[in-house]
């Protein structure tokens, strides 16, 4: 089977869909998550995931991807950060749980693993506007046979 990664980036969008996630106590439910980006963020809170960086290893007869894929959380664009801390730490709990259970992102044909290896709480932009919100990394491991001709 081959790498898809418009497939990855869809599972890890759908992941954060509201239907699949369910907000902190008192915090308004997830409007947006999508991986098509959108020309400004009209609904908070918005998932964004964006395209990966990657590194590619070819063991015999595979190709071997690690993919370290942004996807950001944008949940105000007003600036009163003190009011707001508490939130984030509600928030960054829940987001890092709702990956911990999506190992293959239903994509094992290709998807051997997925972990976050970063996050950050704070002020993040999109398009201009400053947002406050929490940045992942997600770490996928995937894996495809190739073949090589001379």
């Amino acid at each position: 089977m081959s790498i898809v990664r418009r497939s990855i980036a869809s599972s890890l969008a759908s992941a954060f869909l509201a239907e699949n996630m369910a907000a902190p106590s008192g915090e308004r439910a997830i409007a947006v998550s999508t991986h098509l980006l959108p020309d400004s963020i009209n609904q908070t809170p918005c998932v964004l995931v964006f395209p990966p960086t990657e590194e590619m290893s070819y063991p015999p007869s595979t190709r071997h991807c690690l993919m370290d894929w942004p996807v950001r959380l944008y949940l105000w664009s007003d600036a009163d950060t003190a009011r707001r801390t508490d939130s984030l730490y509600l928030w960054s709990d829940t987001v890092h749980d709702q990956m911990d259970s999506r190992v293959h992102l239903a994509l094992d044909s290709f998807v051997t693993n997925s972990d976050i290896v970063g996050m950050r709480a704070g002020r993040i932009e999109y398009a201009g506007e400053m947002f406050h919100g929490i940045e992942l990394v997600v770490r996928i491991s995937a894996q495809e046979g190739v073949t090589f001709s001379g």
